[in-house]
């Protein structure tokens, strides 16, 4: 029997007319789902307790994973028609996703479809989009991966191929203002591959390295191409360069400073 993944209302008798749709690229992989985006979503619902939360995934690849376990997740269009239909009004939107690429495009352009459907419809911005939002981030990672003699950390950002790659660069430059030099970022798509920062390691003398994604959930990609045992996977490769590798499995979302910068981008989201 199908599963419909539907979040419940949250404090208020009735049907609330207010209502919070959360916009994921979304994850198959069970423990990322409930330890970062679940997490996302319970923040929020303690946070806006009147409100009707819902989530929608944006990757279609993830709903058909999911859908095939019997799990029902619906896309940004889907959930949208549905919260129209329990009543709901007033409408903020918000994603989990980090930069303004592709999968964000979409889910922008589904909204503005149904701009005129609802009386108030309000989006807040991906997560990293602003100075503050990077200098909250750098200041999370600082405070979560101390500083260890011969080590240094790791992080596996998705990234993507347009302009909007150049904020994990100018995260970098923000850990190494805060003296932390010892925690590298490097990118699947866009202009940081792993392959750059390679000799930066061995030029700081680095034996230890713990990966870890900068990623809202440690999904797939962190699963397979950063901690995998395959021979391409981030691990298997540093391994090969002689580095001791540690993996921390964890995504932001799980981390209670992220779950505030999200709360922070939903009270500032504006009007379409």
């Amino acid at each position: 029997m199908t599963e419909y993944r539907e979040s419940p209302a949250g404090g208020g008798e009735g049907r609330p007319s207010s209502g919070l749709l959360i916009a994921s690229v979304g994850t198959s992989r069970e423990t990322a789902r409930k330890d970062a985006l679940d997490a996302l979503e319970g923040a929020a619902r303690r946070a806006y307790p009147g409100y009707r939360v819902e989530a929608a995934y944006t990757s279609r690849l993830v709903r058909e994973a999911l859908q095939g376990r019997g799990i029902v997740v619906p896309s940004p269009q889907q959930a949208l028609q549905g919260l129209l239909q329990q009543g709901v009004r007033e409408l903020t939107v918000q994603p989990t996703h980090l930069l303004p690429g592709r999968e964000y495009g979409w889910m922008y352009a589904t909204l503005q479809e149904y701009r005129e459907a609802f009386r108030v419809l309000k989006s807040g911005e991906p997560l990293f989009a602003s100075r503050q939002d990077l200098r909250e981030t750098a200041a999370l990672l600082n405070h979560r991966f101390p500083r260890r003699e011969g080590a240094c950390v790791l992080l596996m950002g998705h990234g993507s191929p347009g302009a909007e790659n150049r904020a994990y660069a100018a995260l970098g430059r923000l850990l190494e203002i805060a003296d932390r030099a010892d925690i590298r970022l490097a990118t699947l798509k866009g202009g940081l591959p792993l392959s750059g920062v390679l000799p930066v390691l061995r030029r700081m003398g680095v034996r230890r390295v713990l990966l870890a994604p900068l990623m809202v959930t440690a999904g797939q990609h962190a699963a397979e191409c950063m901690a995998g045992d395959g021979a391409d996977s981030w691990k298997s490769r540093l391994e090969a360069q002689g580095f001791v590798v540690e993996v921390c499995l964890a995504g932001l979302g799980e981390d209670p400073g992220f779950q505030r910068l999200f709360l922070r981008h939903i009270a500032q989201a504006r009007p379409l």
